[in-house]
């Protein structure tokens, strides 16, 4: 399919309209990811990471249940991020290797090109979900929780 994917109706709504089209009142819908625990099979980090999304989204409709394989993906770059960032701090980005003439050669770590690589996944999975700063500044609210903190700022 050709063209940009169509937003879900919820999506529109929480934006505001932008285009004054109207909307699918229609829309399959499945429940919202409320009091959701996560998947047994994510590790400890991902779950951690599930627990304060879902919660960002508690009072919504956006992310529902058959979003669960999306959320787990997004959650575990997070989680393998964390874990190339540790890996970099104990061995360093790079290292010291000698080729078979006895000359010593500095070559980049491969957990550098991973973590790249899983920032890029990242990106893109927070800003699926509206995630983050230019990618939220397209929805709006009816301002009723207004004040309130973001339980993602300290996970962000």
């Amino acid at each position: 399919m050709a063209g940009r994917r169509p937003k879900p109706t919820d999506v529109k709504r929480a934006a505001g309209n932008p285009g004054g089209r109207a909307l699918n009142e229609n829309e399959v819908e499945s429940p919202s990811i409320q009091n959701f625990e996560p998947p047994i099979h994510l590790s400890e980090r991902a779950k951690e990471a599930w627990l304060r999304i879902v919660e960002h989204y508690s009072h919504t409709k956006v992310v529902q249940i058959t979003d669960e394989i999306a959320l787990e993906s997004l959650c575990e770059v997070y989680a393998d991020i964390r874990e190339l960032r540790e890996e970099i701090a104990v061995n360093g980005r790079t290292f010291i290797s000698t080729d078979r003439t006895g000359s010593t050669l500095i070559k980049r770590n491969p957990a550098v090109a991973e973590l790249s690589d899983a920032d890029k996944r990242l990106r893109s999975w927070l800003v699926e979900f509206g995630l983050t700063p230019s990618s939220r500044s397209k929805f709006s609210t009816d301002g009723s929780n207004k004040g309130d903190e973001d339980p993602l700022d300290e996970f962000l």
